[in-house]
């Protein structure tokens, strides 16, 4: 087995975590979104930029013998950390939406959107498309895994598979929603991801980087968007592909500054506390937008300052009083000191 150094040391995960939520919360603000137009830029490669970060954490080699025993550990704290949480916030969503109104509870809809972790599923019959964030990120860090674990083979056959994924869609052989719709655990959206993962990871490690790699940050960001805007200029099935080159690129722009955001308190914060933060937004949003009568501009900046502090009031609070689990699920014990230097 391959050993896989870590990319990244805790600080530097943390940090860019920060920067990531602040962009979906942002992404997720309407009133933001329309008036500068930013909305497809950014929806580009926000969310998608999480999958990406459990590729650039390291795994040690060990002995075949260890191999399953080790992968199986891992997949079942996974699935007890995060599938809870994922069934709680989901209640907590259709029962919000049950006290708004206007929802009709189709229990054996709420079973397979919870099931397939699909996000047209969940937005139908959970009230909450945002709801499939968790699921996926467990299934990248299923394949995640597998991928670290196989044989040079093992490790191609997955990426092709994965790329195919995206390859299909371009080609109408494949739609884009039904299998998503119909595999559960969110497996085929899992492995999609596992392309940009892989790609980001191969060029960070293989590709010489320049010795001040701030001054390229920007610059490698900023092909993000420019792909996005390369739409208008391609056949309507090849948009798809844009979103597998936007992240790679805003990924990798991000991680050529991760040396400047470390230094970023706010963004050091915002990561500690980002899985809180990404629960808790959407409902303060949803609750702010009804108390502002005028839908501008500013109404937008302020709600968006508004959420992000009340946001982390409550993640703070929580940790003081023992229950941040409601936001971070139930953690195993651990020994190792940096997610930078144990099997990410």
């Amino acid at each position: 087995m391959k050993t896989y150094p870590s990319l990244l040391s805790l600080s530097e995960s943390t940090a860019i975590k920060g920067l990531l939520i602040a962009l979906v919360v942002l992404g997720h603000n309407p009133l933001l979104m329309d008036a500068t137009g930013a909305f497809p830029y950014i929806y580009s490669f926000h969310i998608y930029c999480f999958y990406m970060l459990p590729f650039l954490y390291g795994m040690s080699p060990m002995p075949t013998m260890e191999k399953t025993a080790f992968f199986l550990n891992r997949q079942k704290k996974n699935l007890f950390r995060f599938y809870p949480l994922y069934f709680f916030w989901a209640l907590v969503s259709i029962a919000c939406r049950c006290f708004i109104g206007n929802f009709t509870v189709d229990v054996a809809g709420i079973i397979r959107a919870l099931l397939t972790g699909s996000e047209n599923l969940l937005a139908q019959y959970c009230g909450g498309a945002f709801l499939w964030f968790l699921p996926t990120l467990v299934a990248v860090m299923f394949f995640r895994d597998l991928y670290f674990l196989f044989p040079r083979t093992g490790k191609a056959i997955l990426f092709v598979l994965s790329l195919l994924l995206w390859i299909l869609p371009v080609c109408g052989v494949l739609d884009y929603w039904l299998p998503y719709d119909m595999i559960p655990f969110a497996l085929l959206g899992g492995l999609r991801f596992c392309t940009a993962g892989i790609a980001a990871r191969f060029i960070l490690e293989k590709i010489p980087l320049p010795k001040k790699k701030v001054y390229w940050a920007i610059p490698v960001f900023l092909l993000a968007p420019g792909f996005v805007a390369l739409r208008r200029y391609l056949p309507w099935n090849f948009h798809y592909l844009t979103w597998l080159w936007s992240p790679i690129a805003a990924f990798c722009g991000i991680y050529l500054g991760k040396e400047k955001l470390v230094r970023l308190s706010a963004f050091c914060l915002l990561g500690e506390k980002s899985l809180a933060i990404y629960w808790l937004h959407p409902f303060f949003y949803n609750l702010l937008r009804r108390g502002f009568p005028r839908q501008s501009f500013e109404s937008g900046l302020v709600i968006f300052g508004i959420s992000l502090m009340l946001c982390l009031l409550c993640a703070i609070t929580a940790k003081r009083l023992h229950a941040d689990f409601v936001f971070n699920g139930w953690k195993h014990s651990s020994n190792a000191k940096d997610q930078g230097k144990k099997n990410g």
